[in-house]
């Protein structure tokens, strides 16, 4: 029986090690927003735009929709931290 093939391939195992790391990451607790640090966002209420005639609901409408995107992004960036 040929001993040398066995040989080659324990030789390949032999090869360099990787490097040590050298940078330890240790996770650090985040304090978590209390209800009061999140910024609130005041819609209109429903007696206020029914007292709006039809364009100028549409118009109120679409402004407290691009608001609300907003706001929700600014939220979920100021949660994402709690999240992770």
């Amino acid at each position: 029986m040929r001993v040398w093939p066995i040989l080659l391939l324990l030789a390949g195992c032999n090869g360099t090690l990787p490097p040590a790391p050298t940078v330890t990451l240790v996770p650090v607790p985040v304090p978590c927003f209390t209800r009061e640090q999140i910024p609130a966002k005041d819609f209109l209420p429903d007696s206020e735009l029914a007292k709006l005639d039809d364009f100028a609901l549409v118009i109120s409408l679409r402004t407290e929709q691009l608001a609300q995107r907003i706001w929700i992004d600014t939220v979920s960036a100021l949660l994402e931290v709690c999240v992770k």
